[in-house]
């Protein structure tokens, strides 16, 4: 047997479950803190995470049985590491010969030269970029091709004012069209118009739109004034569509400028300038809330440097609903449909879709804990159990000295009944994956640090 082999049956000791009740059961414990979950195109389910000591890549099987180990791939004076996280690994997407496709960030001795390399599970290469900043998006679209978005820019800075887009289509990563001056680069399928492809042109201040084969459909102006106002290369929301903000046929879209000494505005306009709601301040924002079978809402949450508004507005057209006093947001419900609700640590309170009152619940904690800031309260229904009450899984917190602290999860229902309760997890997430089942994960705290993650 080899030594990688005696490696992965000692470590495969860990996946035994060892603890199980009514409401949640656990699968198996993983010695790291970077686990994640991916469902691939020809193999399904799996389990990974980095080993920083053996720079490798570990994967296991849904039932967290080992499956094959990946080395990262070396190459003299640079440090290698994954490209950013919304890069996935995957099997089928840049080559169908079902062998995992993994992308690799590479920079030389002084993190000042970048290059993105492709590279299959035994580090043969697929596809090489460039050297430079590139930031790769997959653009996956119902009835339409795969394509591959590559932003390019001469350096790291996100205001840099020499950058591009080349769109590539997968598999097979062939080259298709480069736009100049592109960032943030979208397709989707607008209300009335059908697919199209857009982007914000910071340089010429203006959003481009194209039809599918590239040609121009629209061009119009981001209404920047002329006196400094600069476009921002990241924007909180950037959309544009004809059908969901106003139901006339006029493009609607948003975008972000920022117009001096660290000041900015938000805008919903459309392409002829006229604007749907007053602009959001740099200190506010605006959310676009979509839900499958519910009506589409715009939330704003408006801060003025004093005190804050949240706001909910019915699309299409814009109308103001609901003025609220905290954070509000839409949560879907299995049993009783669509709910606003404003969730605090301690306290959380619902409102019906009409925006009436409906129910207040608090949270049961133990004596001498307190609630825990480390992980947002999770409310759902029908997830750990089959009734039809509301379940909210959250964390609380006891410390023990300045230094050290006990965490605990908890999981009760709207009637503080506690359902279960899992030691030592401070931080925690529900997995959901299409046509899988969904999971709990925790990271384990030993009161001064992280030692495993766990899964339920």
């Amino acid at each position: 047997m080899y030594p990688k082999q005696i490696a992965l049956v000692l470590l495969s000791l860990w996946f035994m479950p060892y603890f199980s009740t009514a409401q949640v059961i656990h699968e198996a414990t993983y010695p790291t803190t970077n686990l994640k979950r991916i469902n691939l195109q020809t193999s399904g389910e799996k389990w990974y995470y980095i080993d920083d000591s053996t720079r490798q890549i570990l994967f296991f099987n849904a039932n967290h049985t080992p499956w094959k180990t990946v080395d990262f791939p070396k190459e003299a004076n640079k440090t290698v590491s994954l490209a950013p996280t919304n890069m996935p690994i995957s099997q089928t997407i840049f080559k169908t010969d079902n062998l995992l496709e993994l992308v690799w960030l590479f920079k030389d001795s002084t993190n000042k030269i970048e290059r993105i390399k492709i590279l299959n599970e035994v580090n043969d290469s697929v596809y090489y970029f460039t050297e430079g900043y590139n930031k790769l998006t997959i653009n996956e679209l119902a009835g339409s091709s795969t394509k591959l978005f590559v932003e390019n820019r001469e350096s790291n800075y996100i205001y840099s004012s020499n950058y591009q887009t080349t769109i590539f289509a997968l598999p097979n990563i062939v080259f298709e069209k480069t736009f100049p001056n592109a960032s943030e680069m979208r397709r989707q399928r607008f209300g009335y118009a059908g697919e199209k492809l857009y982007f914000k042109n910071a340089l010429l201040k203006r959003i481009e739109i194209y039809n599918p084969n590239y040609s121009v459909w629209k061009i119009r102006s981001l209404y920047v004034p002329s006196n400094g106002g600069t476009t921002y290369s990241y924007d909180p929301l950037f959309f544009a569509d004809d059908k969901i903000f106003n139901a006339d046929t006029l493009v609607e879209f948003t975008y972000s400028y920022n117009i001096g000494a660290g000041y900015g505005l938000t805008k919903i306009i459309n392409e002829n300038g006229y604007e749907l709601l007053p602009p959001a301040n740099s200190y506010s924002r605006f959310i676009l809330d979509q839900k499958v079978g519910q009506p589409d809402k715009l939330f704003l949450f408006d801060y003025n440097g004093t005190y804050a508004k949240y706001y909910v507005y019915s699309l299409p057209g814009a109308a103001l609903e609901k003025e609220y006093s905290s954070p509000i947001e839409r949560i879907l419900f299995k049993n009783f449909g669509a709910k606003y609700v404003d969730i605090g640590y301690g306290t959380s309170t619902f409102y019906n879709n009409n925006h009436s009152y409906w129910k207040t619940i608090e949270y049961k904690r133990t004596p001498d804990y307190y609630y825990s800031f480390d992980s947002r309260p999770i409310i759902c229904d029908s997830l750990v159990n089959q009734d039809s009450l509301l379940e909210i899984i959250w964390t609380e917190v006891r410390y023990t000295s300045n230094t050290t602290s006990n965490y605990k999860l908890n999981i009760t229902n709207e009637n503080q009944k506690k359902l279960d309760s899992i030691p030592n997890a401070r931080l925690f997430e529900i997995n959901q994956l299409d046509n899988l089942p969904t999971k709990l994960i925790t990271k384990t705290w030993d009161s001064t640090r992280y030692t495993n993650t766990k899964v339920w």
